[in-house]
């Protein structure tokens, strides 16, 4: 599944792709770095839930395309019931990247799925009297999305969002939602601490030259006092 993937990747337009197992999440993938583990099975979840209602309504229904202004996510199934996802440039060429897909796909049919280690055995049970008792944190969940439509912080996180666009180009959106659900882990948003999600956006582009140059942009847009 990894030469398919990689194979995959080789057309112009396309970030990169994975290989998403419903009962297991995602087989393999290469995407970039910047794509965390957790945020590529949620996409591979949503998109399935898509696949699946559009083939309730339309049986002939072969792949999904989901458009965002900074990426296009194309989803479809092939054998065993798994699903080849691919991250592309918005502007790339659909009929171009659907062939491809089904060249790949067929290349691909016959072959052995990787075959999936058993998980290792349950240890014994707990009698029920010597469980002990769990206390479940309190997590604080915040919406990147609801931030950035209302609220007073809704304009300097739209400048955020769209200076970093500029830098990552198709990525931005993800990785500037993972920095804003982290930012807001350990404290309120607000004004005051602004400065904090710039410090975690230039560590997350990861080179230095880059983070300065998103630094700068968002500095002639915002007044952030020096962290």
């Amino acid at each position: 599944m990894q030469q398919l993937i990689d194979e995959f990747k080789s057309i112009p337009g396309v970030v990169g792709a994975s290989v998403f197992r419903p009962k297991q999440g995602v087989v393999c993938h290469n995407l970039p770095a910047l794509f965390k583990a957790d945020r590529i099975n949620e996409i591979g979840k949503h998109l399935v839930k898509i696949h699946a209602a559009g083939r309730h309504n339309f049986p002939d229904l072969a792949e999904v395309m989901v458009n965002y202004e900074e990426a296009t996510i194309l989803c479809r199934q092939f054998q065993g019931g798994d699903f080849l996802i691919a991250v592309c440039d918005p502007g790339v060429n659909f009929n171009l990247l659907t062939m491809s897909m089904n060249l790949a796909i067929q290349d691909f049919q016959g072959t052995e799925l990787a075959s999936v280690p058993a998980p290792p055995p349950s240890a014994a049970p707990v009698p029920a009297d010597e469980k002990p008792a769990v206390v479940s944190p309190t997590v604080r969940k915040v919406d990147p999305t609801a931030l950035r439509e209302s609220g007073e912080l809704a304009e300097p996180m739209q400048i955020l969002l769209q200076s970093l666009t500029k830098i990552m180009g198709p990525m931005a959106m993800i990785v500037f939602d993972d920095a804003v659900i982290a930012w807001a882990t350990g404290q309120t948003p607000s004004l005051s601490n602004l400065n904090t999600l710039l410090d975690l956006l230039c560590e997350e582009i990861g080179d230095q030259e880059n983070a300065g140059r998103y630094r700068s942009l968002v500095k002639k847009q915002l007044s952030l006092e020096e962290s």
